[in-house]
């Protein structure tokens, strides 16, 4: 096989980097290539460095990377006359970028990649996964079993299912334990607000059922709320000051290493979802199905398709907690079916 480039324009949020440093690290790991990548939103890179497992993983994954850390239109200018050149000096280029860039860089980056005869990919966020783009020289990632081809897709599956990720995550979890042995967690998922869909008013009411419920059936159990990293943190700290008698902790750590610790998972509407369905924990999807948010998400969500615990009001928390209690461990998880997970990364050369 060839020795190929890949060179990737980073995502704008951290969810993104989330989505695809597994995708990386596999690379890396399994076949001859060289990866760079193109930070154009500091902030995303500087998300990324918070979390020091991903972050550890990514420093093994990328070769070279580069951070535009000023703005102004002078330094854009630099920066994209940066990634031209990385392009037209490296050999076998596939050139991964976000389906969200404007119209005009996009005739750009196609130029290049026709003059180059190189492959370019556009990677969609993980609530995009139907979404496709028909744009001619470009092909769409989705990370569903599998793809269209009158869209002009390849499927790759879903990163965080690849063995070398999972196998990451178990030794990391045995390696640098972050709690007691014998202690028991329950990882809160805490989800962003979104004006007219789910304010801060009802965040609040979500939290403090989640964590009244808590206090309830679980005396004695850790929680850990893991933020939404567009989340103001000062919501949590005022909420969490109510519950003096139960342990409830803000955590930074990846979502797969609080996932594979945990006894159960609850969550709001939150990609976060699969990372507890796919290391076969049990999971909580709590969402008040209101107006503002049918309108935004007429089915409800669709991670309710999967198999999780999905409900809309206190009282059926409660007794979903109770049969988390009852049986921790998924007995007989079938996620792996719905999304190709091994070799799906050989469809990328």
């Amino acid at each position: 096989m060839k020795k190929y480039t890949f060179i990737s324009i980073a995502p704008k949020r951290f969810g993104g980097i989330d989505l695809l440093t597994p995708l990386f690290f596999d690379l890396k790991t399994n076949y001859d290539v060289k990866l760079i990548q193109f930070f154009y939103k500091i902030k995303a890179y500087q998300d990324l460095k918070k979390d020091d497992f991903l972050y550890s993983i990514w420093k093994k994954s990328i070769d070279k990377s580069y951070v535009l850390s000023n703005s102004k239109i002078i330094f854009k200018l630099f920066f994209n006359f940066k990634l031209l050149l990385r392009i037209i000096i490296s050999k076998n280029v596939i050139l991964l970028t976000d389906g969200k860039i404007s119209k005009r860089n996009l005739k750009f980056l196609q130029y290049i990649i026709f003059l180059k005869k190189a492959k370019f990919l556009c990677h969609p966020s993980i609530l995009s996964i139907e979404e496709s783009n028909n744009c001619k020289n470009l092909i769409n990632l989705t990370f569903s079993k599998k793809s269209n081809k009158n869209l002009n897709e390849i499927s790759i599956g879903f990163p965080k299912l690849y063995y070398s990720w999972k196998s990451e995550v178990h030794k990391y979890n045995v390696e640098n334990p972050f709690i007691k042995k014998d202690q028991k967690l329950i990882t809160v998922f805490v989800p962003s607000t979104v004006k007219n869909v789910f304010d801060n008013e009802e965040l609040n009411i979500w939290l403090n059922e989640v964590l009244e419920s808590i206090s309830i059936y679980c005396p004695g159990f850790l929680v850990m709320l893991k933020p939404h990293p567009m989340l103001e943190i000062k919501i949590l700290e005022n909420i969490i000051e109510k519950y003096p008698k139960i342990i409830v902790e803000i955590s930074y750590l990846n979502p797969s290493l609080l996932a594979n610790a945990s006894s159960f998972i609850i969550s709001h509407h939150s990609a976060t979802i699969l990372d507890g369905l796919f290391l076969k924990r049990k999971v909580i999807v709590y969402i008040k199905l209101t107006d503002n948010w049918l309108k935004r998400h007429p089915d409800g969500s669709v991670y309710s398709k999967l198999n999780v615990l999905f409900t809309s009001s206190q009282k059926s928390l409660y007794k979903n907690i109770e049969k988390c209690l009852e049986n921790e461990m998924v007995d007989s998880m079938n996620i792996e079916s719905l999304v190709e997970h091994e070799y799906g990364v050989l469809n990328l050369f």
